[in-house]
């Protein structure tokens, strides 16, 4: 009865937050116009007809945006290959999520925004879909929706599974609402053993949970990635030295910008290339450049290119981020410097670039602990240390490809957790 009733007060408020959620979508979109499509779809409707008989297999992937959907990319592709394409769905939360699977698929996965979590458009959403399996990465733990996946008996795992330590406060606050809804998991596949024993602590038994490890280390690189490169070296850096502070977040791009200001004494060349988190703040940083005394700056949306004299880059395009990771010297991790819990440094490793992060890293505890540990990456506390190790990189070629090499060592010790994921998902696929 308790969980019941936290239940269905979860539900009102939810019901009664769609048209706040609206508003802000609509503010979203004064800024970003891909917000206001896919409306109808945040209230369950979707892009397929409903499954022509309730034996039909439809698996439901769901990620919340563009990092999370880079990593089901393999396993994504194992599925497909033993599996008709209907078969497969995919969900997303963000306009970027939505230019990631058309980039990755194009139009051969239907796909939709997620619905909002209220009963009206859950219920729509799953009745129109039916599917036979919900698997959700990470830490989107929606009660309405998972509620009624349960009273549907359609098995969800949560795969790739996170919590971090201060979501984990909040779901033991509010035990009486997640515990039930965690223990009707039917499989838990953690990152770690600490992600693990954090999801026992919370009422998922221990025959749930697997540790197959994070799928983000088997990411695949694109074929075409090399010649890319070449080509932003060749026709855009015109091979000066280049940095790249990868999804800042607000408050730490005018940190990075007196950085370089201090680090072009030493390293006249050099230009940063800042890639907001969210490309629609880029006019914003624009003028927080110009502000700092950064008056010619260029953006990548509007076919820009860096002048020989000019210091800042600005990449404000989707899809672009790994080619000029690899074509740059050091890579900063953003949202690290700012309490936001850091963003993916797998893929700067991968290409053997070295990374440096700030403090706040606890979305990518394990990875960044392990790159730190052999010397591929580097946590700067503040400025003044991120100026100091980035000069340090910079003047040093071997050093750079040394802390290179050490990180794709790394990638390569810990591939593999697709497959493991895959056996611990075989009972509910289809043989």
């Amino acid at each position: 009865m308790p969980h019941k009733f936290w239940l269905g007060g979860y539900a009102i408020i939810a019901t009664l937050l769609l048209p706040l959620a609206y508003l802000r979508l609509a503010w979203c979109g004064l800024r970003d116009p891909a917000y206001l499509q896919g409306w109808r779809q945040r209230l369950g409707q979707t892009t397929v007809r409903p499954a022509a008989t309730p034996r039909d297999v439809r698996i439901w992937l769901h990620a919340v945006s563009v990092g999370e959907l880079r990593s089901l990319a393999p396993l994504i592709r194992r599925l497909r290959a033993v599996l008709p394409t209907e078969c497969l769905y995919l969900t997303t939360t963000t306009p970027g999520g939505i230019s990631t699977i058309r980039a990755l698929w194009g139009d051969t996965i239907a796909h939709s925004f997620l619905p909002f979590d209220a009963p009206y458009a859950v219920r729509r959403f799953l009745g129109q879909l039916r599917p036979t399996l919900a698997l959700v990465a990470e830490n989107e733990i929606w009660p309405t929706l998972f509620a009624a996946c349960h009273a549907r008996n359609i098995p969800v795992a949560l795969i790739n599974a996170r919590v971090s330590a201060r979501s984990w406060r909040g779901y033991q606050l509010l035990s009486t609402l997640f515990r039930p809804l965690l223990s009707r998991l039917c499989l838990v596949a953690a990152q770690s053993e600490l992600d693990a024993g954090r999801f026992r602590n919370l009422g998922v038994s221990a025959e749930q949970v697997r540790v197959p490890g994070n799928l983000k280390f088997d990411l695949e690189l694109p074929a075409e990635l090399d010649d890319r490169v070449i080509h932003i070296r060749r026709e855009l850096l015109r091979h000066r030295p280049a940095w790249l502070a990868a999804s800042t977040h607000e408050g730490e791009e005018a940190m990075l910008l007196r950085v370089l200001q201090r680090v072009r004494s030493e390293h006249p060349q050099l230009l940063l290339i800042l890639a907001p988190r969210h490309p629609v703040r880029a006019e914003a940083v624009l003028q927080l450049c110009r502000r700092e005394g950064f008056t010619n700056v260029a953006r990548r949306s509007l076919g820009q290119r860096p002048g020989e004299g000019d210091a800042v880059y600005i990449l404000d395009t989707l899809g672009e981020l790994l080619p000029f990771c690899g074509a740059t010297e050091v890579v900063f991790v953003g949202g690290s410097l700012v309490p936001h819990g850091g963003h993916n440094v797998l893929e700067p490793a991968a290409l053997g670039i070295p990374i440096l992060i700030g403090r706040h890293y606890h979305n990518f505890c394990d990875a960044v602990e392990a790159l730190v540990e052999v010397g591929a990456a580097r946590i700067v506390q503040d400025t003044g240390q991120l100026m100091s190790n980035l000069s340090q990189w910079l003047s040093d070629a071997e050093l750079r490809t040394a802390a290179g090499r050490r990180g794709r060592q790394v990638i390569h010790a810990n591939r593999g957790s697709t497959l493991r994921l895959l056996d611990d998902l075989a009972p509910w696929l289809p043989d």
